[in-house]
């Protein structure tokens, strides 16, 4: 569990972990550099299954998580953010699969994602089936986006991360993607279709700059990993591609939305035609590039619950043009 400065979450967070059912595991807290009053929350509590480290100097999210997972005695890992926590089954229900399918290394829940804007919560759903969930289903669902999260829900054998690092310090933004995705390179995956850990979606104030990078790293991801697979054939990564381009054009759309930023909208657009010169020739693309200059005014409180309802809808159509590929 890597903190840094979430001292209004991270009771919560400590309290859902010592609060499952299954008791048996170990809790490795590292403190990066607060200047809140985390530490001393921390402290606060005496249970023995807690080992708590603390940063010198500062480190960053992705290596604090690193370090913890090289502390770790345990056979399966999971890392817990200080803002999001665990219902009380979690631990238990991985713990049933993991002894149902024992030979198995990477394990993923459904989640509960706290919507800021419009204060719902509600279950996000990464995989269709229950069960084993193949390395050509993981990587074909990674390829549209990241269905899986922030990771609060994915617990993996250690004997995997012997052979990865668990996290690649070469990404500052999506390394949790580039992760699944050297995972689902050699392992299947174990889903369990139940909503059991719960993410925290705050709004926080990102430059067009740093999303626009973030975008771009997460894009760079998918595209060395299927370009040298040999999961996914030639053939369907071009499919891949092709289906992508009106899900990618729609997406910069909905973010420039989310974020009442019609440049950001714009930036994301260039971006992806220059990936993607196809696009050029895409009447969807200069759509969406024209009603860029009108989010300023649709982004009222009348049109927001309806504009992320048809953002729902999307992914779901989405989600069905995933489905015939794999099929």
């Amino acid at each position: 569990m890597p903190n840094h400065n979430y001292e209004r979450f991270i009771r919560e967070s400590i309290e859902s972990v010592l609060n499952q059912t299954y008791e048996n595991f170990e809790l490795i807290i590292i403190d990066d550099c607060s200047t809140d009053n985390s530490v001393n929350i921390i402290k606060s509590y005496k249970d023995p299954r807690i080992k708590f480290h603390q940063n010198e100097p500062n480190m960053g999210g992705y290596r604090t998580a690193n370090k913890a997972i090289s502390l770790a005695k345990g056979d399966l890992i999971a890392i817990l953010h200080t803002d999001d926590k665990y219902g009380p089954h979690f631990l238990e229900e991985i713990v049933k699969a993991y002894n149902k399918f024992p030979h198995h290394k990477v394990f993923v829940t459904a989640i509960y994602n706290q919507d800021s804007l419009l204060g719902n919560l509600f279950p996000d759903y990464p995989f269709k089936t229950e069960g084993i969930v193949s390395q050509k289903e993981v990587l074909t669902r990674l390829a549209y986006e990241n269905p899986i999260g922030n990771g609060i829900n994915v617990v993996v054998h250690k004997d995997a991360l012997d052979k990865n690092d668990f996290y690649n310090l070469e990404y500052k933004y999506a390394a949790d993607h580039d992760l699944y995705m050297r995972l689902a390179q050699q392992y299947d995956f174990i889903y369990i279709n139940k909503p059991l850990t719960y993410y925290r979606r705050h709004e926080i104030n990102l430059t067009n700059r740093v999303f626009l990078e973030m975008i771009k790293e997460g894009h760079g991801i998918c595209n060395k990993h299927l370009s040298n697979s040999k999961i996914i054939s030639t053939d369907l990564h071009r499919k891949l591609i092709r289906t992508q381009y009106k899900s990618m054009i729609n997406k910069a759309f909905y973010i420039g939305f989310k974020y009442n930023s019609p440049s950001l909208t714009r930036d994301l657009l260039k971006f992806f035609k220059d990936a993607y010169p196809e696009l050029k020739y895409s009447y969807n693309w200069y759509l969406m590039y024209t009603l860029s200059f009108l989010i300023n005014n649709l982004s009222s409180k009348l049109l927001t619950k309806p504009l992320f309802k048809l953002g729902r809808y999307y992914r779901m159509y989405i989600t069905r043009n995933v489905e015939a590929l794999l099929k």
